[in-house]
């Protein structure tokens, strides 16, 4: 089994999604072994939305999109956001800005 070390030197994030169908089942796992992550002071703050269908996950990101445009075009000296600071599916957003 890996060290806790080894597991946060081999992470990575992945944005390059399939169309590939993940069971309920293998979602639901995925949901209850992460509430055994620790919480601040074990509150488990914890509320999951399963979407599946394609047209709604895009409604979500579209709309998400929109919100960090604003917030961006509201404020553009915040600092939290801008240009070679942000992640990197962020930059062709405020690109647009």
């Amino acid at each position: 089994m890996p060290t806790f070390k080894e597991l946060l030197k081999n992470r990575r994030s992945i944005r390059n999604f399939t169309k590939k169908d993940v069971s309920f089942d293998t979602i639901k796992q995925l949901i209850e072994e992460s509430t055994l992550a620790p919480s601040a002071q074990n509150q488990q703050p914890w509320k999951f939305i399963v979407v599946t269908n394609q047209e709604m996950m895009k409604a979500i990101s579209d709309e998400s999109k929109k919100n960090i445009l604003a917030q961006i075009e509201s404020n553009p000296n915040d600092g939290r956001i801008k240009k070679g600071v942000a992640p990197q599916w962020l930059q062709p957003l405020i690109q647009q800005a």
